[in-house]
């Protein structure tokens, strides 16, 4: 079985909610070099209740190379609730913020995930304008 198919197997339990055997089907796949399977692991682990496993496998991905991966961690990581944001994190997100040339439903997604940030630092203003924002980019790039 390749890579992908393992994946794809893993995402069809975890979908029919069955997140050890979504985990079972990635075991053998370096996370670090394929981010769906880390994406994969942290989805799982949160269904299981493993926050912290969630949160490294989410991490994986922010560190990564692929903007679509790591707008997608970032997002996971806030949709934990349970992950505690650091400065750095903050910074990081900005950074991502000011450099990002696309205004696509992956810059709202940082957004977001940058909206939790502020939030955790009791700054509800600056996290509306962070909300509002990633809402718009998101609505407008997925409308319902």
């Amino acid at each position: 079985m390749t890579v992908d198919q393992a994946v794809e197997k893993g995402f069809t339990a975890l979908s029919s909610g069955r997140p050890d055997e979504a985990l079972q089907a990635i075991a053998l796949i370096k996370h670090d070099e394929h981010p769906r399977a880390s994406l994969l692991s942290g989805h799982a682990h949160k269904a299981l209740g493993n926050h912290g496993e969630a949160e490294a496998a989410y991490r994986l991905l922010v560190g990564g190379a692929d903007r679509k991966h790591v707008a997608t961690g970032w997002w996971s990581l806030a949709g934990l609730k349970t992950a505690q944001f650091s400065a750095a994190d903050g910074a990081r997100l900005d950074a991502l913020l000011a450099d990002s040339e696309e205004e696509d439903g992956y810059l709202g997604l940082l957004h977001l995930a940058r909206a939790e940030i502020w939030h955790q630092a009791g700054l509800p203003d600056m996290a509306f304008s962070h909300l509002k924002a990633g809402n718009d980019l998101v609505s407008a790039s997925r409308p319902f």
